[in-house]
């Protein structure tokens, strides 16, 4: 019986990590109901083995999902830093060249 949880655990982890890893690309795929019957049934006649290397697999993918999307964070963030900065000094900018043409005049 300990065996069958422990087999039903890794499938289980073994889908959510497959499902974070397609949330986490940008070629979205729905499976259909045919591939997912095909798949359940794969893992129904999965060993314990089998189970936990499959897990351990999606585990490791997920993983460099996950870098990768940590990744495109810090470059996300540090090009919203940059935009900020450009903003102020154009902002700066703008002050300086209205206070020029004001005093010519």
């Amino acid at each position: 019986m300990k065996l069958q949880l422990d087999a039903a655990l890794a499938c289980f982890i073994s889908l959510i990590c497959i499902q974070l890893i397609i949330a986490c690309t940008d070629e979205i795929t729905v499976p259909t109901k045919g591939r997912i019957d095909l798949e359940l049934k794969e893992m129904r006649n999965m060993t314990l083995q089998e189970a936990a290397a499959a897990a351990a697999q999606a585990v490791a993918e997920a993983e460099v999902t996950i870098a990768e999307v940590e990744e495109a964070s810090r470059e996300a963030e540090t090009a919203e830093a940059d935009a900020e900065v450009a903003q102020a000094f154009a902002k700066a900018a703008m002050k300086t060249l209205k206070e020029r043409t004001t005093q010519r005049w």
